[in-house]
Formats: structure tokens, sequence, C-alpha cells
């Protein structure tokens, strides 16, 4: 014997699946905003890098100057 087609179940379904997909969505977007804070934190701390060594240069070149 078939089950009987039940709209209340198919609606209900369609409900589960349309939240389901919200989620997957919001946790994307969650994931890519770590991400991207991720590359920001290490841009960062590559410009920070690359300051500290044109200041070790510059020191070097003053020191070298003065003597």
């Amino acid at each position: 014997m078939e089950a009987a087609f039940s709209p209340e179940l198919e609606l209900s379904q369609e409900k589960d699946t349309h939240k389901q997909e919200s989620q997957e969505k919001e946790i994307e977007t969650i994931l890519a905003k770590i991400g991207l804070s991720d590359l920001r934190i290490q841009a960062d701390q590559a410009e920070t890098d690359r300051l500290k060594v044109d200041t070790r240069k510059m020191i070097a070149n003053l020191i070298s100057l003065i003597k």
C-alpha cells in the first residue's frame, strides 16, 4: 500500500531543506570572514617584517655615515 500524498509533510521537508541551506550559507560566510581576517593578519605581519628590515637598513646606513 502506497503512502498518501501529504502537502503538509512536503512543506515541512521544504522548510527543513531551506533552513539547512540557510545555515550552510551562514557557516560559509563566517568561515570566509575568518579566512579574510587571517589574511589581513598575515599581510599586517608581512608589512611589519618589511618595516623592521627597512629600519635596520637605515640604522646600518646611519652608522656607516657616522664612522
